[in-house]
């Protein structure tokens, strides 16, 4: 059915490596994110495949709410500079400005 507004469901599994990530559009269409295939999942305001295509082809198709291609770049630069990931890394770049910031409501990490 219909939704008022597009929606991102995050699955972890049991498992390393069976996290997922869908995206779904308010019409129905989805696309999926998989930790497996590739790699840390990250969701800010911009949809995981326009993120990619402004990086690789300067894709101007989107509006980045709330500096979305920043705090992204952010976020996978620094976990692409860590070997040992812990859960006090990760929360301390979801603390970090320009993931956190005067307008964040909450944040999360799995």
């Amino acid at each position: 059915s219909e939704l008022i507004a597009p929606v991102y469901i995050t699955v972890a599994g049991v498992r390393p490596g069976e996290g997922v990530l869908i995206s779904r559009d308010r019409t129905g269409d989805t696309r999926e994110w998989r930790l497996s295939t590739h790699g840390p999942i990250i969701q800010t305001n911009i949809d995981h495949w326009k993120y990619f295509a402004y990086l690789n082809h300067g894709a101007t198709d989107f509006t980045d709410i709330c500096y979305s291609v920043k705090r992204s770049t952010f976020a996978r630069k620094s976990i692409a500079r860590r070997d040992n990931m812990t859960k006090g890394y990760l929360w301390q770049i979801v603390s970090s400005n320009p993931i956190c910031w005067h307008e964040t409501v909450y944040r999360t990490f799995m």
